[in-house]
């Protein structure tokens, strides 16, 4: 049997050899397990996020690669162009052939800009038709160039056509110039209406403009 004193002295030093071995083993764990790298997720977010932009400007560029070219549409010498004058109320008064000669390349937004305030129905190269309202209970007048009875004339296009002669035989005129006025597609302005009633002969200087184009 141990005495008192003597079995206290074992017990501290059973708990001191149990400590030591503890502080050993602890600090032997410590050398052997590597510390955790902190700096690698934060490594490893730059490279995720490098890599997911590198994949978007790729989609991009495929994506840009797939996009088929648009053609710009535009009006070419055999394009059927009409003008549409309504009323307020919509009704139809009257149609109108351009020629397309005269605005041959234009595209949609340029025939939009010389046309202001006509809507645009349609643009295709084959057709274009143009709508205008016209405010008020007539028609604004507008003028083309025709023949009646062998000479050449004025039309004056409103409610009623009005015809102008002035007494140009038509024969003279080129294969071009004769088609263009039985077909009535050459229009004048106001202001050349005023100068052709004065002398007829300015009607050269009409032509040469229009068989130029």
């Amino acid at each position: 049997m141990f005495k008192k004193k003597e079995y206290f002295m074992l017990l501290g030093i059973g708990i001191g050899v149990f400590f030591i071995v503890f502080f050993v083993t602890y600090f032997i764990m410590r050398k052997v397990t590597p510390e955790p790298e902190y700096g690698a997720p934060q490594g490893l977010g730059q490279v995720a996020r490098e890599v997911g932009s590198q994949n978007i400007k790729e989609q991009g560029i495929k994506e840009q690669a797939v996009l088929p070219d648009i053609k710009q549409i535009t009006i070419k010498s055999m394009t059927s162009i009409e003008l549409m004058l309504i009323d307020e109320t919509g009704r139809l008064v009257e149609t109108q052939s351009l020629d397309p000669l005269t605005l041959i390349s234009y595209d949609e937004k340029t025939l939009k800009q010389k046309f202001n305030p006509c809507e645009i129905i349609k643009f295709t190269e084959e057709k274009v038709v143009l709508q205008k309202v016209v405010k008020g209970s007539s028609v604004e007048p507008h003028y083309t160039l025709g023949i009646q009875d062998g000479v050449l004339c004025i039309i004056e296009r409103g409610e009623a056509n009005q015809f102008i002669k002035l007494g140009i035989d038509v024969n003279q005129f080129s294969r071009q110039t004769y088609s263009a006025l039985l077909k009535e597609e050459i229009h004048i302005t106001s202001q050349e209406r005023e100068k052709l009633l004065k002398n007829a002969t300015y009607i050269e200087t009409i032509l040469q403009s229009y068989e130029g184009e």
